[in-house]
């Protein structure tokens, strides 16, 4: 079965008793880059993990991150500025999660300022 409407690729989906198996083809692609078809088990298999540590967050710092829903300021900051900016970043919004410990609550304010100003430096 062709899903593809482009002329220079087909794409189609089989399935047996064994796996299902989508694959897209491109006229002579493959061979060009040397490119060998492989299944979902045997992608999963390999691993290419180039991640690495730079810090981590307890507890208590990622319920202040949901409380004032900086999930993605988080990943700016330590993808832009390293761990250092997050650490400060997760000073500023300290115990938001719970108010009755702040003198004052961590408003949606608070949370763009120190993002603009931790990005700037």
């Amino acid at each position: 079965m062709s899903i593809c409407p482009n002329r220079y690729a087909s794409s189609s989906f089989s399935s047996d008793s064994s796996s299902s198996v989508f694959s897209t083809r491109s006229n002579g692609l493959k061979a060009k880059f040397d490119l060998v078809e492989k299944t979902d088990e045997e992608l999963s298999e390999e691993k290419e993990d180039e991640a690495y540590l730079l810090g981590q967050i307890d507890i208590d710092q990622w319920r202040d991150v949901l409380k004032v829903d900086a999930r993605g300021i988080v990943l700016e900051l330590a993808s832009l500025k390293g761990w250092t900016a997050v650490e400060n970043f997760l000073f500023v919004i300290k115990g938001a999660h719970d108010p009755t410990t702040l003198a004052a609550p961590v408003t949606l304010d608070i949370v763009r300022e120190a993002r603009e100003l931790l990005l700037a430096a």
